[in-house]
């Protein structure tokens, strides 16, 4: 594992500590969300495959993986960050959407909310790692009010940090690109763009350049 360390208000955002610091790692494990918090999940997918076009299939996971292709390319457009990476983050991240985090709350990416966010939250209970110790505790998340505004949201923090500057010179190279934002302290795991591709590699997409 290696170590990095942030500034309290980057730590608030990717679930770090400030100090010896491992990035949170919001359990990816199915989780029985409240009936309407289900339902609002249910039916904004629905209502994205019909935006997109999109045939629904019996695979829950292939069905927010088709999603997530569409809203990557919405965020690639408008913030240009390569689709693939924003995909394999969402997919990773989310647990190809079966985390409590985002059926609850639609949050993907796993982002806190930060001293400086003025939206919607939800308190969850997360995994935080201190000097290599797992602990759990209760932590408050950003809630969103649709899977769109979490892939937009993901798209205005990652452009607006500078931290992340140096990625954008690799729009063209998706697995470049990931490898700059781990490099710059998105996380701290050294197999995260391994996990991130393999995750993605499920339905038949990498993080090479040459994917459509």
């Amino acid at each position: 594992w290696l170590e990095k360390t942030f500034s309290s208000e980057e730590a608030a955002l990717l679930g770090a500590s400030t100090t010896s610091v491992e990035r949170a790692a919001v359990s990816t494990a199915p989780e029985v969300a409240p009936f309407g918090q289900k339902i609002a999940f249910q039916e904004n997918m629905k209502d994205l495959f019909t935006e997109f076009g999109l045939t629904e299939t019996n695979d829950k996971k292939k069905n927010f993986f088709l999603v997530a292709v569409e809203l990557g390319k919405e965020v690639q457009e408008k913030y240009g960050i390569p689709y693939q990476v924003v995909l394999a983050q969402a997919c990773l991240e989310s647990g190809f959407g079966g985390s409590g985090l985002t059926q609850k709350a639609f949050n993907c990416f796993g982002y806190k909310t930060g001293s400086r966010y003025q939206g919607s939250e939800i308190t969850m209970q997360t995994a935080e790692y201190y000097n290599g110790t797992r602990q759990m505790e209760n932590a408050r998340f950003r809630s969103y009010s649709s899977l769109r505004d979490s892939f937009m949201d993901y798209g205005k923090l990652l452009t607006g940090n500078p931290r992340y500057a140096k990625a954008f010179n690799y729009k063209n190279d998706p697995k470049q690109f990931l490898s700059e934002l781990i490099r710059a302290g998105y996380a701290t795991d050294p197999n995260y763009v391994s996990k991130a591709e393999k995750t993605i590699s499920t339905y038949g997409l990498t993080l090479d350049n040459g994917n459509s």
